[in-house]
């Protein structure tokens, strides 16, 4: 999953073992906003809400994007600002964080800011705010997915309330227009027992459900939910990401197979709706790859993600690394 490391190593277990209407942005739930004498909204909440809209149509209608969880520098910035989506880490950008947010979506880019649902971090800031008793213990022991961060159980009422409000204080507060819901794809692990998932899908659920009432007009992408989980957060989310779109899958006949199942998985979400949905693919290339063979890997994931109506962002050197001005990878 697009956390600070790649997660490739969790697609080859999968395969071997083996997204959803865009809101219409109704503003029917947004009774915080002021209204006039006559019951009208005012103009400035008017104001809001047409850009609010217009976000959301140039979202549904991008054309490209770049995810990057470094901390950059003018140059990267200058970069960033070329393409229609960014998502990257809000704290990374330091002090000025919120500025540099703000000069981004200057240029009518759309900004996201990442975020973990599943697990928690040593890094992460609320950790100290974390329950203990909403731990996932799988064989008495606190379940793990990944390194040494805790994965924490979505059925638990508790958690999904820190979670509303870490999504204001950790992204929406920084002025970002949406949430890349990272971690999500631990409900697919296979080594989360089969009543301990289906109990996290329907906390996923509720979930999806409680941050669409409360934040009706964030942009919210779930990553790498493109199997059990992608019914769930389907009629909620904006977009889903596909983390680990590597073209290399596509030249293994097992692996292939696996993508491909994927692929009908999600063509048959996206035809349940009205309208579009957008699906993003991500791929790190390993390190140390011969340059033409990079090269002629990135075209072919272009080409397959084109060819399925995806947008795709290829890279190499981690999610940290400075990204190139748009057209130039």
């Amino acid at each position: 999953m697009a956390r600070r490391h790649s997660i490739g190593r969790l697609i080859s277990i999968l395969a071997v073992l083996a997204m959803v209407r865009f809101p219409a942005f109704s503003t029917e739930n947004a009774g915080s906003a002021p209204l006039g004498l006559s019951g009208n909204r005012s103009d400035e909440a008017r104001t809001a809400l047409a850009a609010k809209g217009a976000v959301a149509q140039r979202f549904r209608t991008a054309k490209n994007y770049v995810l990057f969880y470094g901390t950059p520098n003018e140059t990267t910035m200058e970069n960033l600002s070329t393409y229609d989506i960014v998502v990257l880490e809000p704290q990374a950008l330091g002090p000025n964080a919120k500025a540099r947010i703000a000069a981004l979506r200057a240029t009518g880019t759309i900004v996201i800011g990442y975020m973990s649902f599943f697990e928690v971090a040593e890094w992460h800031r609320y950790r100290s705010r974390v329950n203990p008793e909403w731990t996932i213990c799988i064989d008495g022991k606190a379940w793990e997915p990944w390194g040494k961060n805790h994965a924490m159980t979505l059925a638990s009422t508790g958690w999904r309330k820190m979670l509303c409000e870490l999504l204001q204080s950790e992204v929406l507060d920084y002025g970002c227009d949406g949430v890349f819901m990272d971690t999500l794809a631990d409900l697919d692990h296979p080594a989360l027992p089969e009543e301990m998932r289906k109990l996290e899908l329907e906390g996923l659920s509720a979930l999806m459900k409680e941050l669409r009432k409360r934040y009706p007009q964030t942009l919210l992408i779930p990553n790498w939910t493109i199997q059990k989980t992608l019914s769930v957060v389907s009629p909620y989310a904006d977009a889903i990401c596909w983390e680990d779109f590597s073209p290399l899958h596509f030249e293994d006949r097992e692996t292939e197979s696996w993508m491909r199942k994927n692929v009908e998985r999600i063509g048959a979400e996206r035809r349940k709706r009205t309208e579009p949905l957008l699906i993003l693919t991500l791929w790190d290339a390993p390190a140390g790859m011969d340059a033409e063979r990079k090269n002629e890997l990135f075209g072919k994931m272009r080409t397959i993600s084109a060819s399925f109506g995806y947008l795709p962002y290829p890279l190499t050197g981690g999610y940290q690394q400075q990204p190139t001005a748009l057209g130039g990878l």
